[in-house]
């Protein structure tokens, strides 16, 4: 059984659009079970109009069952109904989707939001972008295959990185599908070894910012800068100083090729979302002299800052990012070795923080030993092989080396034997 309610507003059609739950009923019809009884649905909002605005004064004028109107419309109501229908099409078509009230050159100008060719008619026409992108919809994995295939006729791991960073500056959707379906062989273009080729000619091939950069004349404005960025809900932060990206030394500013290439991998293997990841620069000056007289170099031009003034501007970052995501895990990277291990002692007690080249390097390897002797165990008819029993070698100092030996050193008395570094 359908019922048809008429209401009729006494102060006027505008407190009527004023009210949603009335406007809502007011233009619709309602389709009940053989009892007659109304839509649940129409009621409570009725119930929710009367508490919201108890000024509107509003009497049902009739109330008409199926079995009560005439087997044939009139032809002057079919052709209100087919206006009706009309109107209710157009306005649904005007309606914006998730995106709120963006629409137009705004959504294709957004990376999160572009979808290049792929837009269905449906959402160009709601979201205004009809005539502004072409009219033929090559669906995303057409665009995946035809992308593929130009990337694949590159030869030059440098350029094939620029390729695909250009793609994520205009189109992440895109992006991030393509990477996906290939990331065995894009992730060594993302990463390393080739983005130590994209911090070294950094400042040559920059053409959009993408994370925050905080610096030595930021000082004492660290707190309000955060604000700046517009997510809310960031959950992962990877920072560098640049003061050792990989082996190539101190490369300044130009290291931000590490934050932005490690969030995308996050991004793409470790399925978080594009937008609640965040690369920071702390540049706190460089000492590379050729940087310094570089005219393209894109940091602070001044030696860096060593000794408290250092961890005092380290200490300020923290604590802004703190204050506007305290929820954020902070990820410290290429940090030089004679600084890594005391500023991963500063924050780990009060901040979600580690440092990758320390404790994930460690624990990789850890795990790989461990592996290793339950395999060697299971030979000899043990078990496992003892970890104590075991002579480690590591060559070299730096923050990898030192971060290895002190999660073996960590680990033995967890797993129930003695352990001593020489």
């Amino acid at each position: 059984m359908i019922i048809f309610f008429f209401f009729q507003a006494e102060d006027g059609i505008r407190d009527a659009q004023e009210s949603r739950g009335l406007g809502d009923v007011y233009k619709r019809q309602v389709s009940t079970q053989s009892t007659g009884r109304a839509h649940p649905e129409m009621l409570g909002a009725l119930r929710a109009t009367a508490l919201r605005k108890p000024a509107l004064s509003t009497r049902i004028l009739s109330v008409r069952t199926f079995k009560e109107l005439p087997d044939k419309p009139s032809p002057s109501s079919a052709k209100d109904d087919e206006a009706a229908k009309v109107r209710l099409r157009r306005k649904k078509a005007t309606r914006p989707t998730m995106v709120g009230s963006r629409a137009g050159l705004d959504v294709l100008h957004d990376p999160l939001l572009n979808k290049g060719t792929a837009w269905p008619n449906s959402e160009r026409e709601r979201l205004g972008l009809r005539g502004l992108v072409p009219p033929a919809r090559l669906n995303l994995q057409t665009q995946v295959d035809k992308l593929l295939s130009a990337y694949r006729r590159i030869d030059d791991p440098l350029q094939k990185n620029l390729y695909l960073i250009n793609l994520l500056d205009r189109n992440e959707v895109l992006f991030y599908k393509l990477v996906c379906e290939n990331i065995e062989e894009m992730a060594p273009i993302l990463y390393t070894p080739t983005v130590g080729q994209v911090c070294q000619s950094f400042g040559d091939v920059f053409t959009r910012a993408r994370g925050m950069y905080f610096s030595a004349d930021d000082a004492f404005e660290m707190a309000s800068m955060v604000y700046n960025w517009p997510q809310d809900n960031v959950q992962v932060i990877v920072v560098t100083d640049g003061s050792r990206i990989l082996g190539l030394g101190d490369l300044g500013a130009c290291g931000m090729g590490i934050p932005i290439g490690k969030l995308v991998l996050y991004c793409a293997a470790g399925g978080i979302h594009p937008r609640n990841v965040l690369p920071v620069m702390l540049d706190l000056g460089t000492d590379n002299e050729e940087l310094l007289n570089d005219p393209f170099y894109l940091g602070v031009r001044q030696k860096r800052l060593q000794g408290e003034e250092y961890f005092e501007r380290l200490e300020e970052c923290m604590v802004a990012i703190r204050q506007r995501w305290p929820q954020a895990m902070v990820q410290f990277e290429d940090f030089s070795s004679d600084k890594a291990s005391t500023i991963l002692d500063m924050f780990r007690d009060d901040s979600l923080c580690f440092n990758d080249d320390i404790q994930g390097t460690g624990a990789t390897l850890l795990s790989g030993v461990l592996s290793s002797l339950r395999v060697k165990g299971m030979r000899l008819g043990k078990s496992t092989e003892d970890l104590a029993d075991q002579q480690i070698l590591v060559c070299g100092s730096g923050s990898a080396g030192l971060g290895i030996a002190g999660v073996s050193a960590g680990a033995a008395p967890g797993l129930g034997f003695g352990f001593e570094l020489g």
